[in-house]
C-alpha cells in the first residue's frame, strides 16, 4: 500500500514538473560552405505523430555535371549520426514526413535520387533553430520628401500577451493535477472498500 502511494505521488510530481520538448520542431537554414552556391530554408512541425518538413531552395544550379544532377535532402541525428533520406528537391521544393526526431538537414548531389545512403557531395547543411514566436511587427512605409526616391520604414511592435498565456497554462496544470489527485483518492478508497469487504 505504501509503495502504491509513493508511486502515485512520484507520478504526480513527474507530470507536474515535466514539459514537452520537441527537438525537431523548428526551422533550418541550409547554407553552403564558404564560396558555395544556393540556399535552402526548411521548417519542421510535429503534427499527428509525424514531423511535417517543408523545404524551399534558391539559386541551385540546374545540373552540377552530366551525371550528378539530383538534389536529395537528408535528415541526421547528430548524437548518433543516423541519416535518413527525405526526398529529391523538385523545382526547388520538397515536402516530406518524418517519424523520428532529427537535429540537422543537409542536401547532397546524387546520380540517383533513390539512394539509401548519401554518396554524393554535401553542398548545403543546417541545424535546427527554435521557432521565433516573438513580437509582431507592423511596418508603415512613408516616402521621404527629397529629390531622390528614398523610403523610410517605421516599425511598430506589438507584444503578445505572454503573461496571460502563462497564467492560463498554470491554471490548466493546477486543474489537471487536482483531477489526477481526485482519481488517486477515489482509486485508493475503492481499493480499501474492496479489501474491507473480503
Amino acid at each position: 500500500m505504501k509503495k502504491m502511494i509513493v508511486l502515485v505521488f512520484g507520478l504526480i510530481a513527474f507530470l507536474s514538473f515535466s514539459r514537452s520538448a520537441l527537438a525537431s520542431e523548428g526551422t533550418f537554414r541550409m547554407v553552403p560552405p564558404v564560396g558555395g552556391e544556393g540556399r535552402c530554408f526548411a521548417s519542421s512541425v510535429f503534427v499527428d505523430g509525424l514531423y511535417r518538413v517543408l523545404v524551399t531552395c534558391r539559386d541551385l544550379r540546374v545540373a552540377v555535371d552530366a551525371e550528378a544532377n539530383k538534389y536529395v535532402v537528408w535528415s541526421e541525428v547528430l548524437s548518433s549520426g543516423k541519416r535518413r533520406r527525405l526526398g529529391e528537391v523538385m523545382n526547388g521544393k520538397l515536402m516530406a514526413n518524418v517519424d523520428e526526431k532529427f537535429d540537422r538537414l543537409f542536401v547532397t548531389v546524387e546520380r540517383d535520387s533513390y539512394v539509401s545512403k548519401p554518396v554524393g557531395a554535401e553542398i548545403l547543411s543546417g541545424t535546427v533553430e527554435p521557432i521565433d514566436f516573438g513580437s509582431a511587427v507592423n511596418a508603415r512605409v512613408t516616402p521621404t520628401p527629397t529629390s531622390y526616391k528614398a523610403v523610410t520604414v517605421v516599425a511598430e511592435t506589438t507584444t503578445q500577451p505572454t503573461r496571460l498565456v502563462s497564467v492560463v497554462t498554470g491554471l490548466g496544470k493546477a486543474i489537471l493535477l487536482g483531477f489526477v489527485i481526485l482519481l488517486v483518492i477515489v482509486g485508493v478508497m475503492s481499493y480499501l472498500a474492496r479489501r474491507k469487504s473480503l
